[in-house]
């Protein structure tokens, strides 16, 4: 155990701080979360994420399941108090018991959902008084990863356009944040690029947007060839880009194709995987779930097809190191009233094939995961900041990754580095 993380657990364990823990890729986020819930009573504690995605990574749920936050509205009434789902909101126990909320990927989390957790935590949480009820708050991520999704119409909500608004879509910028007075550590060991310094130091100026001549020079010297690049993953900026693109090599491939259709019962939000998947023999995928972690086939294992029994619904998989796997309909589950008290809690359930094509995938379904292959990061066309970063940090050295076309820019969100600035001023200035 490092010591940043050793400092982390010391500060969680011995003092009742609401907690923003931040650091770069690579610095082990998502190991420390492990540790810091040991020893917590299950029904004391939950952990959260904004997409479906980061949910099962940190094998928690997501924000709008968990608290049952509308999806596809916004904003969520707090502002205009005419909202069905404001007034709607009653005192019912569910999550009287909850002491420790842990949020990962806080990065994408916007201000406007952070305050309806807050709304629904004074109502439902142990004290309505306090900020998000009086549950303890453990944010984790970085904010020059992946920003908060900000739909055009969403802007004037964030840019001081309307009255009462946000300050910032970012997490900083919501109300109950400053209420809750989080206090921040950070992560600063490198794990994931140990292997090759030159190009930890790299990423580092890339999270800054302070690259330099020698820098680019590195840069430069991905675009080239991988050995054996027809095998690598492509990591692209949209899900149009990825969609078109494996769909092109689904298309290629000699043979029927068969159609996986997904069950679901009471599902709100983010599905863990497409609700209609096509497969073929011969093609690339990845495993979306833990199915046997002993055997290393969990949630991220590239694999490929090479057996579609279609009488009973199974994909035979083959790892990269030859090792097969038969793969049936998964479900996954979230607690929808986990902690009512003397009832049963209620379950909203996805049944589906656990796989994904897999030729190509966006950044951000990258984000919080490494790459156990090479990639070919098409990054040229990125859109926000800290895009291309989260690309270039998924491998653990350069020899992994390779670019097709020069990254004409490499920045950070400026609020975010702001933020940073503001709240660990010795270690960015």
């Amino acid at each position: 155990m490092t010591p940043d993380k050793q400092q982390a657990i010391h500060r969680f364990r011995t003092t009742p701080d609401n907690l923003l823990i931040v650091g770069q890729a690579g610095t082990g986020k998502s190991f420390l979360l492990k540790h810091l819930t040991e020893g917590i009573p299950p029904n004391k504690y939950a952990i959260v994420a904004p997409t479906g995605m980061a949910a099962l990574n940190c094998e928690g749920s997501t924000i709008h399941g968990m608290f049952h936050l509308p999806v596809g509205r916004f904003p969520f009434g707090i502002i205009s108090r005419d909202g069905d789902w404001l007034k709607n909101l009653k005192r019912n126990g569910e999550f009287e018991g909850l002491e420790i909320l842990f949020i990962d990927e806080i990065s994408m989390v916007r201000s406007d959902v952070l305050d309806a957790l807050d709304h629904v935590l004074r109502t439902q949480g142990p004290n309505p008084a306090a900020p998000f009820g009086g549950v303890r708050l453990v944010a984790l991520g970085d904010p020059l990863q992946l920003p908060p999704v900000e739909k055009i119409n969403h802007k004037p909500w964030f840019d001081g356009s309307k009255r009462n608004a946000w300050r910032s879509p970012w997490f900083f910028g919501a109300k109950a944040w400053a209420d809750a007075a989080f206090k921040t550590v950070e992560l600063t060991t490198n794990h994931r690029q140990e292997s090759d310094p030159e190009y930890a130091k790299l990423l580092d100026w890339a999270r800054l947007g302070d690259l330099i001549e020698m820098h680019h020079e590195l840069l430069d010297g991905l675009k080239r060839s991988l050995p054996d690049q027809n095998r690598a993953l492509r990591v692209m900026c949209t899900n149009k880009q990825v969609a078109d693109y494996n769909s092109q090599q689904l298309y290629k491939l000699e043979g029927d194709a068969l159609r996986f259709i997904a069950t679901e019962q009471r599902w709100t939000g983010d599905t863990p995987v497409e609700k209609d998947i096509l497969l073929k023999v011969g093609a690339r995928v990845m495993l979306r779930a833990n199915i046997s972690v002993a055997e290393n086939w969990v949630n991220g294992t590239l694999a490929e097809v090479v057996e579609i029994d279609k009488s009973n619904e199974r994909v035979v998989i083959q790892n990269q190191i030859g090792d097969k796997k038969t793969v049936a309909r998964h479900t996954w589950t979230y607690e929808l009233s986990c902690r009512r008290a003397n009832k049963e809690p209620d379950e909203a359930t996805f049944t589906q094939i656990p796989l994904t094509l897999a030729w190509a995938i966006t950044i951000h379904k990258m984000q919080g995961q490494t790459a156990t292959s090479p990639i070919v990061l098409e990054a040229d066309n990125a859109f926000v900041g800290g895009q291309v970063y989260v690309g270039l940090s998924r491998v653990c050295s350069r020899s992994q990754i390779c670019i097709p076309n020069t990254l004409r820019r490499i920045w950070p969100e400026r609020r975010a580095l702001n933020y940073l600035k503001k709240t660990l001023p010795h270690r960015y200035w």
